[in-house]
Protein backbone atom coordinates (compact mmCIF):
# COMPACT_ATOMS: atom_id res chain seq x y z
CA UNK A 1 0.00 0.00 0.00
CA UNK A 2 1.49 3.05 -0.77
CA UNK A 3 2.11 6.09 1.65
CA UNK A 4 -0.73 8.98 1.90
CA UNK A 5 -1.32 11.33 3.58
CA UNK A 6 -4.99 11.02 5.72
CA UNK A 7 -5.60 14.04 7.50
CA UNK A 8 -3.90 17.07 9.46
CA UNK A 9 -4.59 19.66 11.82
CA UNK A 10 -2.67 22.59 13.27
CA UNK A 11 -2.73 25.16 16.02
CA UNK A 12 -0.41 28.14 16.82
CA UNK A 13 0.03 30.60 19.52
CA UNK A 14 1.68 34.34 19.26
CA UNK A 15 1.50 34.82 23.11
CA UNK A 16 2.83 32.99 26.42
CA UNK A 17 0.54 30.32 26.00
CA UNK A 18 -0.91 27.37 29.35
CA UNK A 19 1.52 24.14 29.62
CA UNK A 20 -0.32 22.08 27.03
CA UNK A 21 -1.92 22.43 23.74
CA UNK A 22 -4.10 20.29 21.83
CA UNK A 23 -5.31 19.04 18.45
CA UNK A 24 -8.22 16.78 17.24
CA UNK A 25 -8.23 14.06 14.08
CA UNK A 26 -11.05 12.06 13.76
CA UNK A 27 -11.87 8.77 12.26
CA UNK A 28 -7.71 7.14 12.92
CA UNK A 29 -8.11 4.15 11.33
CA UNK A 30 -5.96 1.71 13.64
CA UNK A 31 -2.01 1.05 12.70
CA UNK A 32 -1.32 4.06 10.79
CA UNK A 33 1.40 6.42 11.61
CA UNK A 34 0.26 9.58 13.45
CA UNK A 35 3.68 12.70 13.67
CA UNK A 36 3.24 15.32 15.39
CA UNK A 37 5.78 18.29 14.95
CA UNK A 38 6.21 21.11 17.24
CA UNK A 39 8.07 24.23 17.02
CA UNK A 40 8.24 27.11 19.55
CA UNK A 41 10.22 30.14 21.21
CA UNK A 42 10.94 29.90 24.54
CA UNK A 43 12.52 28.20 27.59
CA UNK A 44 10.54 25.85 28.00
CA UNK A 45 10.62 22.04 26.93
CA UNK A 46 7.91 19.11 25.90
CA UNK A 47 7.60 16.90 28.61
CA UNK A 48 5.50 14.49 26.74
CA UNK A 49 3.07 13.77 23.80
CA UNK A 50 -0.57 11.95 24.24
CA UNK A 51 -3.71 10.66 22.30
CA UNK A 52 -5.60 9.99 25.05
CA UNK A 53 -4.83 6.26 25.05
CA UNK A 54 -0.12 6.10 24.13
CA UNK A 55 2.23 8.20 24.81
CA UNK A 56 4.00 9.39 21.73
CA UNK A 57 8.04 8.49 21.37
CA UNK A 58 10.03 11.64 20.89
CA UNK A 59 12.64 12.21 18.59
CA UNK A 60 15.66 14.73 18.97
CA UNK A 61 14.92 18.27 20.51
CA UNK A 62 16.80 20.88 18.59
CA UNK A 63 18.19 24.16 18.88
CA UNK A 64 18.60 27.01 16.13
CA UNK A 65 21.78 28.21 17.37
CA UNK A 66 22.13 31.33 19.48
CA UNK A 67 18.29 31.75 20.25
CA UNK A 68 15.47 30.22 21.99
CA UNK A 69 13.92 28.75 19.12
CA UNK A 70 13.42 24.92 19.03
CA UNK A 71 11.42 22.29 17.05
CA UNK A 72 10.76 18.68 17.51
CA UNK A 73 9.24 15.43 16.43
CA UNK A 74 7.02 12.97 18.10
CA UNK A 75 5.44 10.01 16.83
CA UNK A 76 2.78 7.13 17.48
CA UNK A 77 3.86 4.26 15.05
CA UNK A 78 0.88 2.17 15.49
CA UNK A 79 -2.19 4.31 16.84
CA UNK A 80 -5.80 2.99 17.75
CA UNK A 81 -8.75 3.65 15.91
CA UNK A 82 -11.16 6.92 16.73
CA UNK A 83 -11.46 10.03 17.22
CA UNK A 84 -8.33 11.48 19.22
CA UNK A 85 -7.49 14.74 21.24
CA UNK A 86 -3.27 14.72 20.74
CA UNK A 87 -2.25 16.98 23.66
CA UNK A 88 1.60 17.98 23.82
CA UNK A 89 2.78 18.94 27.41
CA UNK A 90 5.15 21.71 28.34
CA UNK A 91 7.22 21.52 31.47
CA UNK A 92 6.66 25.15 31.65
CA UNK A 93 4.34 28.44 30.59
CA UNK A 94 7.01 29.61 28.98
CA UNK A 95 6.64 28.78 25.27
CA UNK A 96 6.12 32.44 23.96
CA UNK A 97 5.00 31.06 20.45
CA UNK A 98 4.51 27.71 18.82
CA UNK A 99 2.93 25.86 16.31
CA UNK A 100 1.60 22.18 16.70
CA UNK A 101 1.37 20.40 13.69
CA UNK A 102 -0.33 16.85 13.58
CA UNK A 103 -0.37 14.33 10.65
CA UNK A 104 -1.80 10.85 10.03
CA UNK A 105 -0.50 8.65 7.55
CA UNK A 106 -1.45 5.02 6.10
CA UNK A 107 0.82 2.95 4.19
CA UNK A 108 1.42 -0.38 6.00
CA UNK A 109 3.27 -1.45 8.84
CA UNK A 110 5.31 1.31 10.14
CA UNK A 111 8.98 1.35 11.70
CA UNK A 112 11.80 3.80 12.64
CA UNK A 113 15.03 2.55 11.23
CA UNK A 114 17.53 6.06 12.29
CA UNK A 115 16.72 9.87 13.08
CA UNK A 116 19.20 12.65 12.11
CA UNK A 117 18.62 16.12 13.03
CA UNK A 118 20.62 19.68 12.73
CA UNK A 119 20.02 22.99 14.21
CA UNK A 120 21.81 26.00 12.53
CA UNK A 121 21.57 29.57 11.53
CA UNK A 122 23.37 29.54 8.13
CA UNK A 123 22.52 28.55 4.74
CA UNK A 124 23.40 25.07 4.66
CA UNK A 125 21.90 22.60 6.68
CA UNK A 126 23.09 19.28 6.73
CA UNK A 127 21.72 16.74 9.20
CA UNK A 128 24.34 14.24 8.07
CA UNK A 129 23.12 10.52 6.93
CA UNK A 130 20.50 7.92 8.20
CA UNK A 131 20.69 4.46 7.34
CA UNK A 132 17.21 2.44 6.57
CA UNK A 133 16.36 -1.36 6.49
CA UNK A 134 13.81 -0.71 3.79
CA UNK A 135 14.43 -0.45 0.11
CA UNK A 136 11.16 1.13 -0.77
CA UNK A 137 8.58 2.37 1.12
CA UNK A 138 10.78 4.74 2.83
CA UNK A 139 9.17 8.16 4.05
CA UNK A 140 11.37 11.13 5.69
CA UNK A 141 10.01 14.01 7.62
CA UNK A 142 12.00 17.56 7.38
CA UNK A 143 11.46 21.11 8.05
CA UNK A 144 13.35 24.26 8.19
CA UNK A 145 11.83 26.78 10.39
CA UNK A 146 12.08 30.08 11.53
CA UNK A 147 14.13 31.19 8.13
CA UNK A 148 12.71 34.06 6.67
CA UNK A 149 12.59 34.91 2.74
CA UNK A 150 15.02 31.54 2.00
CA UNK A 151 14.07 28.15 0.05
CA UNK A 152 15.35 24.75 0.44
CA UNK A 153 18.23 25.10 -3.05
CA UNK A 154 18.91 21.66 -3.05
CA UNK A 155 17.14 18.76 -0.89
CA UNK A 156 18.67 15.57 -1.35
CA UNK A 157 17.95 11.93 -0.35
CA UNK A 158 20.53 9.49 -1.22
CA UNK A 159 21.94 12.09 -4.07
CA UNK A 160 18.16 12.09 -5.63
CA UNK A 161 15.98 14.75 -4.82
CA UNK A 162 13.11 13.61 -2.77
CA UNK A 163 9.06 13.77 -3.32
CA UNK A 164 8.05 16.51 -1.12
CA UNK A 165 4.28 17.02 0.12
CA UNK A 166 2.91 20.25 -0.08
CA UNK A 167 0.99 19.89 2.83
CA UNK A 168 2.22 22.42 5.60
CA UNK A 169 0.63 25.77 7.26
CA UNK A 170 3.49 26.23 8.70
CA UNK A 171 5.39 29.65 6.40
CA UNK A 172 8.59 28.06 5.41
CA UNK A 173 8.21 24.73 6.27
CA UNK A 174 9.32 22.21 3.86
CA UNK A 175 8.21 18.71 4.23
CA UNK A 176 9.72 15.93 2.11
Amino acid sequence: MPTALIQSDDTNWTTPATPTKAVSLTGITAGNLLLVFVAWEGIAHISGVSDGTSAFTAGTEVQKPGSNFWGQYWWLLDANSGNKTITVTFDDNDNDFGILYVTEWSGGTWSLDDESVAGAAGTAVNTGNITTTSATGVIIFANKLFVTGSTVASPLINSGAPTEFAFSPVSGANHY
